[in-house]
């Protein structure tokens, strides 16, 4: 961004560029600072690092451990994740999805997915754990996405970032993925 026609760096980007810097306790206090003053949003603040992260990226895993300490509990409870899923869903303007689909494929991976368009073929997944936890299950998330693949499904992974801080255009994406799915399976069976 600019200012006055200097350029400078977002608030939330001079956070992530001060996790490298900042001892964690320094790091932690100036986050809560900022959130509780709302100058900034956890979940814009999250987007910003995951969209900056990349190997040995400096301060990365520093600021993942304070946005940890600072976020509720073990991660956004399931039925405020679904509320927030379903009204992206509801602003995209696409079909009601089946809720808890069983997943399909090969039954490596069992379960239930959180929303499926079967007539596209299409699952979406809303995650709203912290993100180390979110690091550790990335193992599971992509047996189960590798299943539901096998048996002709996309599965699109939603962040609590995404619909959090930015449901409109994660909406947009979401009839997009949507209408694209419906479009092939209609050519595939032509």
């Amino acid at each position: 961004m600019r200012i006055e026609g200097l350029p400078v760096t977002t608030p939330l980007r001079t956070i992530v560029d001060l996790a490298s810097v900042l001892h964690i306790a320094s790091l932690r206090d100036l986050v809560r600072d900022q959130i509780t003053l709302q100058r900034l949003d956890a979940a814009e603040l999250g987007a910003v690092m995951g969209s900056l992260r990349r190997r040995g990226k400096p301060g990365v895993a520093k600021l993942s451990r304070v946005l940890d300490d600072l976020a509720p509990g073990e991660g956004l409870p399931r039925s405020e994740l679904e509320r927030l899923l379903d009204h992206v869903i509801r602003l995209s303007g696409l079909p009601t999805p089946v809720a808890e689909y069983p997943l399909p494929g090969r039954g490596v991976a069992t379960g239930f997915v959180d929303r499926c368009w079967p007539e596209a073929r299409m699952i979406v997944e809303a995650d709203g754990r912290k993100w180390h936890t979110r690091r550790n299950q990335m193992e599971l998330d992509a047996t189960r996405s590798i299943e539901a693949q096998a048996a002709g499904f996309e599965t699109t992974r939603l962040l609590w970032e995404h619909l959090e801080s930015d449901a409109d255009n994660t909406a947009q994406l979401l009839r997009t993925i949507y209408e694209r799915r419906l479009d092939l399976i209609g050519r595939q069976t032509s």
